[in-house]
């Protein structure tokens, strides 16, 4: 997760609390120790949802990201809700579409 680009500037002023507390993680400074390559303190949670994530987390072991493990169920209403904290895969659904002509994206113009 380290490895992962986030494309923010520090010579200006910022609009939101969550881009300060992200570059001062990039800076080396703070983090939250309990899961330090979550970058909990950068995702805008309340202590309780934060201790939830931590409670699924697994220090290097992880097939899913506890993070999206404990938010899913914040992702489409209640529809992911019986979800949260037991997945065993990410719940991407299967779309059928027909097959297209040509070989381009069904219902996107290039």
């Amino acid at each position: 997760m380290d490895d992962t680009p986030v494309m923010l500037l520090d010579d200006v002023k910022q609009t939101m609390d969550l881009v300060e507390k992200s570059l001062r993680r990039a800076r080396g400074e703070g983090g939250d120790v309990r899961a330090p390559e979550l970058y909990l303190e950068s995702l805008g949670l309340v202590e309780e949802e934060k201790k939830g994530i931590v409670d699924l987390y697994s220090p290097g072991n992880f097939k899913i990201d506890p993070v999206v493990s404990f938010l899913v169920g914040a992702t489409n209403g209640i529809m992911y809700k019986h979800l949260i904290g037991s997945l065993t895969e990410y719940p991407i659904p299967d779309l059928p579409l027909p097959p297209s002509r040509g070989g381009g994206l069904v219902g996107y113009r290039l």
